[in-house]
C-alpha cells in the first residue's frame, strides 16, 4: 500500500515537471514566433544604467523620416522620472553605454570630464525610457550627452568622411521628366543639429534632400546653410542636388503657396525647388494652431501647378494623401503628382496605395522607412530594427538591419529618405545600392506587413 502510494506521488511529481518544461517551451515559441530578443541580465549594479539597450551590433533605432504630427502640439520636456543611480566611479573610465541617439543606437565611452553634457537635470533617465527617438526636437539640445551626441564635433568646416559616388547610388525617372536619387537624406527633427548633419550628408554622397516649412519640426533655414556651404566649396553643381520641401496645410490657398514657395527658396538659398509637396491635405487636432487656412488643397494644387509652369518647381506631388484623396487627385488635377510620400515599413507596407502609384506612374516615396514611428506608438523599442527576422538576414547579408530594410523597399520601388545625426550611419544608410536581398529575404520580410510585434 505505502509502495502504492509512494509511486502515484513520484508519477505526480514527474508529470507536473513535464508540464512546466513544456510551458516553458511554448513561451520560448512565442517570443521567437513574433521576434522578441530577451535582452541580456545586466551585470550587477550596472541594471540603472544598462537596462532596455538593445546589443549595438545589430539593432539600432533609427527615424528616418519625416514626420510624426504630433510634433506639432506644444510639448513640454519629457516627465521626469526618479534619475537612476550613478554606476560606481571606479568603472566610469571604462564603461560603455548604448545611448538611443533618436535615430540610431551608438556606442560611447562615458568619460568624466566631458566638454559635451547635459543641460537639464534628468536626461539620463529620459533618454533610457526613449525619449531621444520620441521627441528629439528637445532631446537632442537639452539632452546631448545621454541622448549620445557628443562624439560628433559639430564643426561644420571638419571634412573627414567616407563617401560614396552618387552615380553608384541610382536614381529613377518622374512623369514630370526630371530624375530622382532612390536614397535622400531626411532631416525632420534634427533641431540645431540640421546643418551639421545635412552637410555630413552632402559629404557622403547625398544629392536628394528633404525638408520642409513646418518650423514646429524642421529648420530649412538650417538645412540652407548646408547647402550653399557645400555648393560654395564646389562640392556640387547646383544641378545636381535635388531639395524637396513641403507647404504646411495652414498655407493652402493660391496666394498663400505661391508666397511661401518663395520663403522656401529664400531659406535654402536656391533658385528653384526640384520638388514641392502639399504636406497634408488638411488641417486636423492642432496641426494648424488655431490658424484658418484661406483655401483647399485644391487651391494649392493648382498654385503648385502654375510654380511649375513657371519654372519655380521642376516637380509636384503630395505627402500623407490617402487613397480617396488621390484618386481625387487623379480626376482633377491638370498636372498629375510626381511623387507622393507616406510612411512605410516591414510591419506597415502600406500596399494599396503603392499599387495605385505603380498603376498611375506616380513615385512612391516612404518616409520612417527604419521604423521610427512605432515609437510614437508606445513601443520603448524600434521594432523593425530589432525584429527577429530583419536580425537574421542582416547577418546572413553582412550588412545592418538599417541597411536591410531600406533595401527591402527600394526593391519594392520606394524612395527612401532616412535621417540621422551620427556621420557614420549617415553614410552607412546610404551604402544600399550594389546589393540585392533574394527572393526568399524579401518573401520573410513582406510577410510581416500587417503584423507589428506587441507593445512592450
Amino acid at each position: 500500500m505505502r509502495r502504492r502510494q509512494l509511486a502515484k506521488r513520484l508519477f505526480a511529481f514527474f508529470a507536473a515537471l513535464c508540464i512546466m518544461y513544456l510551458h516553458y517551451r511554448a513561451l520560448k515559441e512565442m517570443e521567437s514566433s513574433f521576434g522578441f530578443d530577451r535582452p541580456e541580465e545586466a551585470a550587477p549594479g550596472l541594471a540603472e544604467t544598462t537596462e532596455n539597450t538593445p546589443d549595438t551590433d545589430e539593432s539600432e533605432p533609427v527615424i528616418d523620416e519625416p514626420f510624426d504630427v504630433s510634433a506639432f502640439e506644444d510639448k513640454p520636456p519629457p516627465p521626469s522620472p526618479p534619475p537612476p543611480r550613478a554606476p560606481n566611479p571606479e568603472m566610469v573610465s571604462s564603461l560603455r553605454i548604448v545611448h538611443h541617439d533618436h535615430d540610431i543606437v551608438r556606442e560611447e565611452a562615458l568619460e568624466k570630464d566631458s566638454p559635451c553634457s547635459d543641460l537639464a537635470e534628468h536626461c539620463a533617465g529620459w533618454a533610457s525610457s526613449g525619449e531621444c527617438a520620441k521627441n528629439p526636437a528637445f532631446m537632442l539640445e537639452r539632452c546631448k550627452e545621454s541622448c549620445g551626441l557628443c562624439g560628433d564635433s559639430p564643426a561644420i568646416g571638419a571634412d573627414e568622411t567616407r563617401s560614396l559616388d552618387p552615380r553608384e547610388i541610382g536614381d529613377v525617372v518622374l512623369n514630370s521628366g526630371h530624375r530622382m536619387p532612390l536614397v535622400g537624406f531626411g532631416t525632420a527633427g534634427l533641431g540645431d543639429m540640421t546643418a551639421t548633419a545635412t552637410k555630413w550628408a552632402l559629404q557622403a554622397g547625398y544629392r536628394l534632400v528633404d525638408t520642409a516649412q513646418a518650423p514646429e519640426w524642421y529648420r530649412e533655414d538650417l538645412v540652407g546653410e548646408a547647402i550653399r556651404a557645400f555648393l560654395a566649396s564646389g562640392g556640387a553643381k547646383r544641378e545636381e542636388l535635388f531639395i524637396t520641401s513641403k507647404l504646411h496645410p495652414r498655407d493652402h490657398g493660391a496666394e498663400r503657396t505661391k508666397a511661401m514657395l518663395e520663403s522656401s527658396l529664400t531659406n535654402l538659398g536656391v533658385d528653384y525647388l526640384d520638388l514641392f509637396l502639399l504636406h497634408y491635405p488638411a488641417c486636423w487636432g492642432t496641426l494648424c494652431g488655431g490658424v484658418e487656412p484661406q483655401g483647399t488643397w485644391r487651391d494649392s494644387w493648382r498654385a503648385l501647378e502654375e510654380l511649375q509652369r513657371a519654372g519655380k518647381v521642376r516637380s509636384i506631388g503630395v505627402s500623407n494623401f490617402d487613397v480617396n484623396e488621390l484618386r481625387e487627385l487623379a480626376e482633377w488635377a491638370r498636372v498629375e503628382p510626381a511623387v507622393v510620400q507616406r510612411n512605410s515599413d516591414v510591419f506597415s507596407a502600406d500596399k494599396e496605395v503603392r499599387q495605385l502609384c505603380e498603376s498611375k506612374r506616380w513615385q512612391y516615396e516612404a518616409y520612417s522607412s527604419l521604423g521610427s514611428q512605432w515609437l510614437m506608438r508606445g513601443h520603448r523599442e524600434n521594432p523593425v530594427l530589432t525584429h527577429a527576422d530583419v536580425k537574421r538576414i542582416a547577418r546572413k547579408k553582412g550588412k545592418s538591419p538599417a541597411q536591410v530594410v531600406l533595401r527591402w523597399a527600394i526593391q519594392h520601388g520606394q524612395i527612401v529618405i532616412p535621417r540621422s545625426s551620427n556621420r557614420a550611419r549617415i553614410a552607412e544608410n546610404l551604402d544600399v545600392a550594389g546589393w540585392t536581398l533574394g527572393d526568399d529575404d524579401m518573401f520573410v520580410l513582406d510577410a510581416l506587413d500587417g503584423h507589428p510585434p506587441f507593445v512592450q
